[in-house]
């Protein structure tokens, strides 16, 4: 339980509302937190939304992420706009019967209870509990104008007057107007009924959350006080448990499938907090830069600015799909593909990123081979006979007079016998010992590459005249 004092007490004293003391405020208070712990809860006039007092720090401890709530002065500044005749009309059922609740959306842009209890036949002083609980992260699935049942009744649950439209719900087991206990299920009875005690006890007010006697029903429940009678609230809550139900195995299938694939997968919202990464992602990049979105941190110094672009392109191009080396969780960099895409909401602003890490340093690593045996020869690591005449043609094409491009044809003799006699290790040992030999006696421009078997090919560009292509000739001679 929260215990709070605030600083209101001098000026809540007034004649006209002696129901308003402030023994009566922090005890609603604190039946608020008893309820609701997480909730934000405020004290403000009901007929300007003026906010007059509330715990400490309560406004600068929002969840709301972006929006800095210290200085709000209104109740409507706390709201998104376009919840603010849902606010009003709840304003409307609160000085009628003490206390309304109902579901609008937060400046952050996410649904939150709210829930309004007025004090006194004045009602000017009221209280507004905030509640963006998990329970209620899925309200937009459902109505704002959830279907309501209102019970008045006697201390001894003789019923005074029902009022909800017919059909409220789908099998609820009796008709509307019948008393409230038979529509909750035996599994929450007890708190149902306890909740009454509490609340004719002393209780401000009691709220819960309960299974209907039907299947599939939900309810939330609020008992308040109304002079001699007792005002039970039942709002239909199906869509919404059913609407998290649905989340909830959304979730699961989510999580099961991201630790199945060999990917690291993550969620990230807007402002760059990470909402979810997986475990694989952890494993590659290390806990910290997965779950704090250090991505500029992780990327080698000499990708950073491609991936600097990406993500400035990102709002235009709407996804990234781009190849970097990132330092893993071993300290060490690795070459890894960087696929996502971004989800916006129904205003095309944009909530958060969804992508993949796909760790592509073996694949890289074969492409590199296969590209490199593609154009050397495995055994001498020169040209082999594609590379050379493809070279050969491109020096032709851009060789200028008076200057020639020579092309030496070179056969090695006896090469035959070496592989017969002494097997073809042997004989490799002999050509790659050849290639070296002939590299060191070229000019640094120049080419050399092996035609096949025992044969050598060599292009030497910007030589002068054929007397200059026999010296290459006889120096290649003469090194063996």
């Amino acid at each position: 339980m929260t215990t709070w004092r605030g600083s209101y007490a001098s000026t809540l004293m007034d004649a006209t509302d002696p129901f308003a003391d402030r023994k009566t405020i922090d005890d609603a208070i604190e039946a608020a937190y008893r309820n609701s712990p997480s909730a934000t809860v405020l004290v403000f006039n009901l007929t300007t939304f003026e906010i007059i007092d509330s715990p400490p720090e309560a406004l600068l401890n929002l969840p709301w992420p972006g929006h800095d709530c210290g200085d709000v002065d209104s109740l409507l500044d706390l709201c998104d706009t376009a919840s603010n005749r849902e606010v009003i009309a709840t304003r409307t059922r609160a000085r009628l019967t003490s206390i309304a609740s109902t579901t609008v959306r937060s400046i952050a842009g996410q649904p939150t209870q709210l829930t309004m209890f007025a004090f006194g036949p004045t009602n000017d002083v009221t209280l507004a509990i905030l509640d963006a609980s998990t329970t209620l992260q899925v309200a937009e699935a459902a109505p704002l104008n959830s279907i309501r049942t209102r019970v008045r009744c006697t201390a001894t649950g003789d019923v005074l007057s029902a009022e909800g439209p017919p059909g409220s719900y789908a099998r609820p087991g009796i008709e509307l107007g019948a008393w409230a206990e038979k529509l909750i299920a035996p599994t929450d009875i007890d708190d149902y009924r306890a909740a009454i005690t509490s609340v004719l006890e002393g209780e401000p007010y009691a709220s819960l959350q309960a299974a209907g006697a039907a299947p599939g029903l939900h309810f939330g429940v609020t008992i308040a006080p109304t002079g001699d009678s007792v005002l039970i609230d039942l709002y239909d809550r199906s869509g919404h448990v059913a609407a998290l139900g649905a989340l909830r195995r959304s979730q699961t299938q989510f999580d099961q499938l991201s630790e199945t694939l060999p990917v690291g997968v993550f969620v990230v919202e807007s402002e760059g907090r990470v909402k979810f990464a997986s475990e694989r992602l952890r494993e590659m990049l290390g806990p910290r830069i997965a779950t704090e979105f250090g991505w500029l941190e992780s990327i080698h110094p000499d990708d950073q600015a491609i991936a600097s672009k990406v993500f400035a392109e990102l709002p235009e191009n709407r996804h990234f799909n781009m190849e970097i080396r990132a330092k893993q969780a071993t300290g060490e960099y690795s070459w890894s593909r960087w696929v996502g895409s971004d989800v916006r909401n129904e205003h095309g602003e944009l909530e958060y990123v969804v992508g993949f890490v796909e760790d592509i340093s073996e694949w890289r690593e074969l492409n590199s081979k296969i590209a490199y045996q593609a154009s050397f020869d495995g055994v001498t690591a020169l040209l082999n006979r594609i590379s050379i005449i493809d070279e050969l043609r491109t020096r032709l094409e851009a060789q200028e007079p008076p200057k020639m491009t020579g092309v030496l044809f070179i056969d090695l003799d006896g090469f035959k016998l070496i592989n017969d006699t002494q097997g073809h290790s042997v004989g490799d040992i002999v050509l790659l010992e050849v290639a070296q030999r002939f590299r060191r006696a070229l000019r640094p421009h120049d080419l050399i590459g092996r035609f096949g078997g025992d044969e050598f090919v060599v292009v030497a560009s910007d030589i002068a005249d054929d007397e200059e292509a026999m010296v290459i000739g006889r120096r290649l001679h003469d090194i063996l």
